[in-house]
């Protein structure tokens, strides 16, 4: 018979180890069922010498574990009470399957895990009982489970949670993220699940706060402009052309009104150009009303490091060959960007340009381009296609007044090595 066995085995290849990790695997995993379906309704050594009658089910349980794990439990078994003569006690009130939870929970040979399907059910027994290391991991398992994607509505139930059972690290957690939610959710949300007054007051005062914040930068942001308005107005040569003609006051005007825009929404969206470390930059930029029409362009020039560089804009036509036809058509037109070292003899340096087609509609989004590049002997501009004109050419877009596009370009420029 044992060569018979041997024999329908030998072709079995199982590594000891292998094999003492798999029974231990499946001893865990059966402990784990047994503690996770463990009732109670059966006596037995395991359960011990008191009943807990809930819902009409009878819980076989320990008058030393129940004393041990809530103080609750084991002054009621003090000779001064009835129930440290009594064999039973009724529980009114509690769901048999939490108490079941409960009592797994705390029992040595359970001690089933708190997760956040079990937290929110042994809280109010686990508070009532007075069970404080149970209580702490409760709390726990909820402030590692709520986060960004935590609806209002949940959120504010968990500070009725603290309310309730006195939880002391969930409730910063809770206003912290609450504050992260729009202010129009805020507010329908306690229409349905109304937090304790106290924690709401808190929420709006500091939603208040933020938003006295961000005014507050709206309203640094309009000075720091105004200031630089003021300083071109004084410029001679804008004051010059200020007295030259009328046409000049509504060149300004018109920037001006670029310039707001575009701090709006600078304010909204903030974009930055990146730098090199450890390498000196200089900046400069302009405000340019470009026409949009292809035989029209306009230009400025600026200094930096003492260089003199020319920006300008234009139409940019892409053509390409036609064999149908035999010759070049167009495909598309370009709003297209030139800055050019317009000094005498050649430098060299690192340029980094940043374009921004402003959009003059209230909540409208500016059209952002930025191009690292640089200048040298033989490269002595740059130029840069910031959007095909059919994207912006309506009044609709936001980006055209009068015929015209307004323009801001940052330059950033290195120190320039001279030849």
């Amino acid at each position: 018979m044992y060569a018979s066995t041997a024999e329908e085995n030998k072709d079995i290849d199982i590594a000891p180890d292998d094999a003492s990790d798999k029974l231990n695997e499946n001893k865990e995993d059966k402990m784990n069922y047994e503690a996770h379906t463990f009732d109670f309704t059966e006596r037995s050594c395991r359960t011990g010498d008191f009943i807990l009658n809930v819902e009409g089910t009878k819980l076989h349980v320990a008058k030393i574990i129940l004393s041990l794990a809530s103080p609750v439990f084991d002054r009621m078994f003090q000779s001064e009470f009835k129930e440290s003569s009594s064999e039973e006690l009724s529980l009114p009130g509690k769901n048999l399957e939490d108490v079941k939870e409960f009592l797994r929970c705390i029992y040595p040979n359970c001690l089933v895990q708190v997760s956040y399907d079990n937290a929110l059910r042994l809280l109010p027994l686990v508070d009532e009982y007075q069970v404080l290391h149970l209580k702490s991991r409760c709390e726990h398992v909820l402030v590692e489970n709520v986060n960004d994607e935590t609806s209002v509505e949940e959120l504010y139930q968990r500070l009725n949670e603290v309310d309730m059972y006195k939880l002391n690290d969930l409730p910063e957690k809770c206003i912290t993220l609450a504050l992260r939610k729009p202010h129009d959710v805020l507010i329908d949300a306690k229409r349905t699940c109304r937090p304790p007054s106290e924690d709401l007051v808190e929420i709006f005062e500091k939603v208040t706060f933020k938003m006295t914040e961000i005014q507050k930068q709206i309203e640094l942001k309009n000075e720091e402009l105004s200031r630089e308005i003021e300083i071109l107005r004084d410029d001679a040569e804008l004051g010059k052309q200020v007295k030259e003609s009328d046409a000049s006051n509504i060149k300004l005007s018109e920037e001006y009104d670029v310039s707001m825009a575009y701090i709006t929404a600078e304010i909204k969206k903030s974009k930055e150009v990146a730098f090199e470390e450890n390498v000196k930059w200089k900046e400069t930029h302009v405000v340019l009303m470009a026409p949009v029409a292809k035989q029209y362009s306009t230009s400025i020039e600026k200094e930096i490091w003492d260089v003199p560089i020319q920006i300008s804009t234009s139409v940019r036509t892409e053509t390409e060959y036609s064999r149908r036809i035999g010759c070049y058509i167009e495909t598309c037109n370009w709003f297209h960007i030139k800055i050019k070292h317009s000094g005498k003899g050649h430098i060299s340096c690192k340029v980094n340009a940043r374009c921004d087609l402003v959009n003059r509609q209230p909540v409208g989004e500016n059209i952002s381009v930025s191009k690292k590049s640089y200048f040298n002997e033989g490269m002595r501009e740059q130029c840069i296609d910031v959007k095909r004109i059919n994207d912006i050419n309506s009044v609709s877009a936001g980006f055209i007044r009068d015929g015209k596009i307004g323009v801001i370009v940052h330059l950033y420029m290195t120190e320039p090595n001279k030849g």
